[in-house]
């Protein structure tokens, strides 16, 4: 691998010293879990690792890469002889290490006695992503399911026509092949069909589609992907237009509308019944002032009659009091308390007239806005 160049690589006797010093234990590390760990520590991008093996007379070579940020193994691949551990050590891992890089694409088997056969090739696993899920793939125009879908194996070294279909969406072609035991992850993103809606009508008109608010009109051709939205186009002191637009692909379609305005009599009514209610009748936010301002000041003076009420009947009680008392000093004392009852009430009282007159003014005001 370090001959190839392909890969800078940091060698096992570099990284064992470095593992070390971070106090980690590479006995019994084999999963691609504990490469991902090692990985993260050295900072690599890839970890390389695999095994040897001999079933009967076969020895086997498993190389895989393992990408240390997402964890997955993004590239396989084995190596068969019925030959001696020579023949491994002098063929079967340049092999393995030219196909690992991308460099070798015919796995050659060699065997010490007899005429020299390749093995059978392993097939390639294929797993395909799209972005948006859910698209179906086709392979050689075979149905293979709807992503995300599993892997599935692919005949080594073949060519397959791969086609990825969704609804309102352009359907995409590849070619794809691989290697012998290669691990293949095609994505795949898809492009939208796209058209385009405009919008005939009142001026100054506020638009949504499909809840979203996209401006006032007028508004330049508007791109959407194809399908059916709802459409609410308001303006102040008009009926909102409301209905269903379709948008074709590559087309543009226009929705053609006339705002009627709401009638001001019946919100005139509305506003002297409750300031502020014309104008939301209208559709006009500032409504919602009159509204909260009439509440505010009707509460405030509702209040200050309480106040002034509550002072009123203290006061009668400390007068009466007062009248009833024969001790001078005691006389003195309940005098004080009604007259201080007496400032409060009239206090109340001068706060309690302010706020009506307000109320006054704003229904009055409420009343102006509405008619004019």
């Amino acid at each position: 691998m370090t001959q190839l160049g392909t890969y800078r690589i940091v060698e096992r006797g570099l990284m064992i010293e470095i593992m070390k010093e971070q106090d980690f234990q590479l006995a019994g590390c084999t999963s691609d879990e504990c490469a991902v760990e090692i990985g993260q520590l050295l900072g690599v991008q890839l970890m390389l690792s695999g095994s040897i093996g001999k079933v009967g007379n076969t020895w086997t070579i498993e190389m895989r890469l393992v990408d240390v940020e997402t964890g997955q193994a993004i590239k396989s691949t084995f190596y068969d002889t019925q030959g001696s551990i020579d023949i491994v050590l002098t063929e079967g891992m340049g092999s393995a290490a030219r196909r690992i890089s991308g460099l070798d694409a015919v796995e050659i088997s060699t065997v010490t006695a007899g005429p020299i056969d390749a093995p059978t090739p392993r097939p390639a696993v294929v797993s395909i992503q799209t972005n948006p899920v859910g698209a179906v793939i086709f392979v050689n125009d075979i149905d293979r399911g709807v992503t995300p879908m599993d892997a599935f194996v692919i005949p080594a070294g073949s060519n397959q026509k791969i086609t990825a279909r969704l609804d309102r969406f352009h359907p995409v072609d590849t070619t794809l092949s691989g290697q012998s035991g290669e691990l293949l992850i095609l994505k795949l993103s898809l492009k939208p069909m796209n058209g385009y809606i405009a919008f005939d009508g009142t001026e100054g008109s506020l638009v949504k589609i499909g809840g979203r608010a996209i401006g006032k009109t007028p508004i330049p051709n508007e791109e959407l992907q194809m399908g059916t939205y709802a459409l609410a186009i308001s303006k102040p002191a008009h009926y909102t237009f409301r209905a269903n637009a379709t948008v074709l692909y590559d087309h543009i379609t226009t929705v053609d509308y006339v705002l009627k305005t709401i009638p001001k009599a019946p919100a005139v009514v509305l506003s002297t019944i409750l300031p502020g209610s014309g104008q939301l009748y209208h559709g006009q936010k500032r409504g919602l002032f009159f509204l909260a301002a009439s509440v505010g000041l009707a509460y405030l003076g509702y209040n200050e009659h309480l106040i002034l009420q509550d002072n009123e009947r203290r006061y009668l009680s400390y007068l009466q009091e007062y009248n009833n008392e024969t001790d001078i000093d005691a006389a003195l004392q309940k005098r004080a308390l009604a007259q201080f009852r007496f400032d409060a009430m009239l206090t109340a009282g001068r706060q309690r007239d302010l706020y009506i007159t307000s109320l006054g003014g704003l229904w009055t005001i409420n009343i102006l806005d509405i008619v004019f």
